[in-house]
């Protein structure tokens, strides 16, 4: 309910700024005209303060509505981020695991031994990963390879696994979190500028390593600040 009622709230809003785009854009469009032939646009004859006065009042009502423009791109950029954040939120207990091959297409539960056979082999856990630690998995569609999605029941055992991840260096496996794709898109432009080695996420969060300091990515706006 939550989310639906924050998307119909940022569907509104986005209508409305397409109004005020229009607004604007009209009062853009007169302003040019005063001010390439004041003459053409206004009755002739009106005295020149009569002009200023109207010119005046023109910019006054564009500078408003280029105001109350940027307010409502602040909001409805908040409300994507709530949004976005709430979508991250139900993915926390969430793990990608890239690279698998020889996955079983048969039932599910032969795919849920895949994994925990994978689990229990090729990461050294001080534990057994077991059946009843696995909400669901299933193959993810991709272009390229066979991206396995794990749901674990216990946010303990999902970090366990995640952060246990560096052993499978020079594997030819990895294993990621499950992003949103606004996220996703956004860790991607981070890699682009900052490199594969300085950029990684936890918890759902965006973090990169730039002289030797540590920053939290959360928007484009934040990327954009990085020299």
């Amino acid at each position: 309910m939550g989310g639906s009622t924050t998307a119909t709230k940022m569907d509104k809003m986005l209508k409305a700024l397409e109004e005020i785009k229009i607004r604007q854009d009209k009062f853009e469009t007169k302003m040019e005209q005063v001010e390439s032939n004041p003459a053409t646009t206004f009755s002739k004859g009106a005295p020149a303060e009569d002009l200023q006065k109207e010119v005046k009042a023109m910019r006054s009502t564009l500078s408003a509505l280029e105001q109350e423009m940027k307010s409502f791109r602040e909001v409805i950029s908040d409300c994507q981020q709530s949004v976005d954040d709430l979508e991250q939120y139900g993915r926390r207990n969430c793990l990608i695991l890239h690279g698998a091959k020889d996955i079983p297409k048969g039932s599910y539960s032969d795919l849920v031994e895949y994994t925990l056979k994978f689990f229990n082999t090729k990461l050294k856990l001080k534990f057994q990963v077991t059946a009843m630690d696995i909400d669901i998995a299933h193959v993810l569609p991709a272009k390229k390879g066979t991206p396995l999605i794990i749901k674990f029941v216990r946010r303990s055992v999902r970090n366990s696994i995640f952060f246990s991840k560096r052993q499978l260096a020079r594997t030819g496996f990895t294993i990621t979190e499950s992003l949103t794709k606004r996220r996703l898109q956004l860790l991607r432009k981070v890699q682009e500028k900052v490199g594969m080695r300085s950029a990684w996420t936890n918890n759902g969060t965006i973090f990169i390593c730039v002289n030797d300091k540590k920053k939290v990515i959360r928007s484009l706006d934040d990327l954009q600040s990085v020299s």
